[in-house]
């Protein structure tokens, strides 16, 4: 009698591993989502962290005009340069008041799952960027 598999039962075996990975793809990437929209939303509260702490200790230097995620981080408020990864600071004004608006650029992740974890973030009218605000001390 011959050792081995019979074309049939490979057959069957690809099956088996097709329809698990059918089962199991979907749910890997919403993970991956989550995870994404997890990791902006860290990025979104570090970064309205720093700006009110280096409003406070350095509210003369920040220009408000230039890039103020680079100032943030030539002033080592944060670790990593956000603006690269698709981060703004800008300063809005409305109704009066002024805000630093975070801005994420990028197109890559969901509001609703960003809103899950940081309920404050809103999406600008015409869908180009999520945003936070911060009071401008």
């Amino acid at each position: 009698m011959k050792k081995g598999f019979t074309l049939i039962e490979l057959l069957i075996v690809l099956a088996i591993i097709s329809a698990l990975l059918a089962v199991a793809t979907p749910t890997a990437m919403n993970a991956v989502k989550k995870a994404k929209a997890t990791q902006v939303a860290a990025n979104l509260r570090n970064l309205s962290v720093a700006i009110n702490e280096a409003a406070l200790l350095y509210a003369d230097t920040l220009d408000a005009s230039g890039n103020i995620v680079e100032q943030l981080y030539d002033l080592n408020f944060i670790d990593v340069d956000l603006s690269k990864r698709g981060y703004e600071i800008v300063v809005v004004n409305d109704a009066g008041n002024e805000y630093y608006e975070i801005r994420y650029k990028n197109q890559d992740v969901e509001i609703t799952y960003v809103k899950n974890i940081l309920p404050d973030v809103k999406e600008d009218s015409g869908g180009n960027y999520i945003y936070l605000r911060v009071p401008r001390i």
